[in-house]
């Protein structure tokens, strides 16, 4: 017959082991104390402002620098603005009356000593805008060293043009491309007029393509900054 009751219990199991005890409250606590290697690194993981920057300043090393096919672009995006300009200036000032006797209006192909200050400061506000715009659209697309890339906008101007006029004096003013399309504004000078007003004009031709490009592409940048902030909480 099979037992049962307490009696058959407790043969059939023998003696009954005590439950283990808890470990003490103070070893657990102690234990949960310690630092982690994660919580190290939590800790020295930068957040915030402080993690934006340190992204940027990584992304800025790895593709910064100057871009030649920005800069490119930039350059076309330039000269294209100047033409446009050119063309409205010239056709306001036939529409207002003003003399534009010769081939190319005010500001295009005006021989020096007929040339005002008047022409000249719309001539640099001119080549101002159309370089912020080359300097603007560089700096857009190579995200990082705004000035930088305004600068290379203007050197593609400048080496353009020297190579342009090098060609057109070894084989004819029939190559001189920028000329005949209009594509600048230009003010014409004969080695004999190349004298002190007209090292003063191209000296404010000079610096006010560099200002616009180098200010275009600082302006460029400022939108992929706004960009960098986003997602990250700024510190208080």
């Amino acid at each position: 017959m099979v037992a049962t009751g307490p009696d058959a219990r407790g043969t059939k199991t023998g003696t009954v082991e005590a439950p283990a005890a808890p470990a003490p409250a103070s070893a657990s606590a102690s234990a949960s104390d310690e630092p982690t290697a994660a919580d190290g690194e939590a800790d020295a993981a930068p957040y915030g402002a402080a993690a934006r920057r340190a992204v940027v300043a990584r992304q800025r090393e790895a593709f910064g620098g100057v871009k030649i096919g920005s800069a490119l672009f930039g350059w076309l995006t330039a000269t294209g603005t100047a033409a446009i300009l050119t063309g409205t200036v010239a056709g306001a000032s036939t529409a207002l009356g003003i003399d534009t006797t010769g081939r190319a209006a005010v500001l295009t192909g005006v021989a020096s000593e007929s040339v005002g200050w008047v022409a000249v400061t719309v001539l640099a506000l001119i080549l101002l805008a159309s370089y912020w715009c080359g300097g603007y659209v560089a700096a857009r697309m190579a995200r990082f060293n705004g000035a930088v890339q305004g600068l290379a906008v203007w050197v593609w101007a400048l080496v353009i043009a020297i190579v342009v006029s090098l060609v057109s004096v070894i084989i004819g003013s029939q190559v001189d491309v920028l000329a005949n399309a209009n594509l600048y504004p230009r003010i014409q000078m004969s080695p004999e007029e190349f004298t002190v007003a007209g090292l003063v004009i191209a000296a404010i031709v000079l610096v006010s393509s560099l200002a616009g490009a180098v200010l275009g592409g600082m302006s460029g940048t400022r939108y992929h900054r706004r960009v960098d902030r986003a997602g990250f909480v700024e510190e208080r």
